[in-house]
C-alpha cells in the first residue's frame, strides 16, 4: 500500500527566504555555509537525525538509505546544474531541491548507528557530551563564568554551531524500522522509552540480554516520555498527507534502548540546568543584578538558552511506503518539528 503525500506548494514559497545558514558536507564532516540572518532571529533549531545498519533478517535497513540520501544532497549543495553531479540513489536531484527548501533547518548531525546496546550508549554520549559543552559556552557569553570545557569527544560529525547567539533548541530525532509489517503502512512516532532490555535476537555485537534494567537504579518497569506535543505533531503531519499514528510501545531492542538512553540524558542534563539556574537566581538576588527577575521561580518559565528535545519514529520498509515518500516525511517532519517548538516558546512567552 502506497501513501501519498500532499503537494507541498508552501516549500517553494521558503526556498527563497533568508536563513541563518544551511549545511553542507566537505571532506566528511559538515560545515555551516552561511547566509544572511535576521536581526530579529534569536532562535535557532538544530536537528541531530540517527538511523540503523543492518540487522537480523534487514540486510538494507531504510534509515540508513534516508540518512545517506539526506547526506548526498547536502554533498551536491554547491553545484545542482553540474552535468558531473553524481547521483547515488534515484531521484537525487528532486530531493536536493527539497532539502534546499529547507535551509531554515540546520541539520548538525546524519549518523548511522550499528545496532547495538554497546554503540546506541556510546552515540548518546557523544551526543550530550557535546551538547554540554555548547551549553557551557553559552553560559560563560551570557555572564555566567562557568568553565567551558571541551567535551571528551573527537567525533567530528557533530558540528553543532557554538557561535551562535540566542537561545539553542537541538532536536534528537532517532529513526528505526518498523520490526513487523503493519495491516496499514505508517509512520510511528513513539512516545516512550522503557527501562527494559529484552533483545528477542542477539545485537550486532552478539549482546542479547533478557529483561535487564537499561538503568540499573531505576525499576524494569520505569519508563521515559518524550515533552514534545505529539498529538500535534501526528496532526500536522496527518494534515500533509502522511499516514502516523502515535505508538506506546518502541519495543524492547536497540530503538527503545536508544530512546531511553537519549531522554535519560535529557533529563540529567534538565537538572543540571535547574541547578545552574538556582545558582543564578541566588546570585543575582545577593547582587541585585537587575537583568535576572527574583520574582520567578528558576525554571518554572524560564525559556532555557539550551533547550533539547528527543523523539524516536519508527518507520516501515520500502515495499510499503516507497523511499521518495519517505524522504518527503522526514523533510515535512523537521518542518513540523520546529513548528511545534516555536508553538511552545511563544506560550511561554504569553505567561511570562
Amino acid at each position: 500500500m502506497r501513501v501519498m503525500c500532499a503537494k507541498k506548494t508552501s516549500l517553494q514559497k521558503e526556498a527563497a527566504d533568508e536563513s541563518s545558514s544551511s549545511v553542507i558536507r566537505k571532506g566528511g564532516s559538515l560545515a555551516t555555509k552561511k547566509r544572511k540572518i535576521s536581526p530579529a532571529s534569536t532562535t535557532s533549531v538544530s536537528f541531530l537525525i540517527t538511523g540503523f545498519g543492518p540487522f537480523g533478517g534487514v540486510d538494507d535497513n531504510p534509515t540508513s538509505v534516508i540518512i545517506q540520501t539526506l547526506k548526498d544532497t547536502l554533498n551536491n549543495d554547491e553545484d545542482t546544474t553540474s552535468s558531473n553531479t553524481n547521483k547515488k540513489t534515484e531521484g537525487a536531484l528532486s530531493n536536493q531541491q527539497k532539502w534546499k527548501n529547507l535551509a531554515n533547518h540546520i541539520v548538525h548531525s546524519l549518523d548511522v548507528v550499528n545496532v547495538s546496546a554497546t554503540d546506541a550508549k556510546a552515540q548518546t554520549q557523544q551526543i550530550f557530551s557535546k551538547i554540554r559543552h555548547i551549553d557551557r559556552n553559552n553560559n560563560s557569553s551570557n555572564g555566567r563564568h562557568e568553565r567551558a570545557e571541551s567535551p571528551k569527544t573527537t567525533d567530528d560529525n557533530l558540528e553543532i554551531n557554538q557561535t551562535l547567539k540566542g537561545r539553542q533548541k537541538i532536536i534528537i530525532l532517532h529513526f528505526g524500522v518498523s520490526p513487523k509489517r503493519q495491516p496499514v503502512p505508517m509512520f510511528k512516532l513513539e512516545q516512550h522509552a522503557y527501562n527494559e532490555a529484552n533483545f528477542r535476537i542477539p545485537d550486532q555485537n552478539g549482546f542479547q540480554p533478557s529483561k535487564q534494567p537499561i538503568e540499573s537504579s531505576l525499576p524494569l518497569s520505569h519508563r521515559y516520555t518524550t515533552d514534545l506535543n505529539m498529538k500535534q505533531l501526528k496532526d500536522l503531519l496527518v494534515a500533509k498527507g502522511f499516514k502516523v499514528s502515535l505508538s506506546n510501545d518502541a519495543g524492547r531492542f536497540v530503538c527503545n534502548y536508544i530512546y531511553y538512553q537519549s531522554l535519560s540524558h535529557v533529563v540529567k542534563f534538565q537538572e543540571e540546568q535547574h541547578i545552574q539556574m538556582t545558582k543564578r537566581i541566588r546570585s543575582a538576588e545577593k547582587n541585585k543584578n537587575s537583568s535576572i527577575d527574583c520574582s520567578q521561580s528558576p525554571l518554572s518559565k524560564e525559556i532555557k538558552d539550551v533547550e533539547v528535545h528527543v523523539l524516536f519514529v519508527h518507520v516501515p520498509s520500502f515495499d510499503d511506503i516507497p523511499q521518495d515518500t519517505q524522504i518527503d516525511f522526514t523533510m515535512e517532519l523537521l518542518k513540523s518539528i520546529e513548528e511545534i517548538v516555536s508553538r511552545k516558546d511563544d506560550e511561554i512567552k504569553k505567561t511570562k
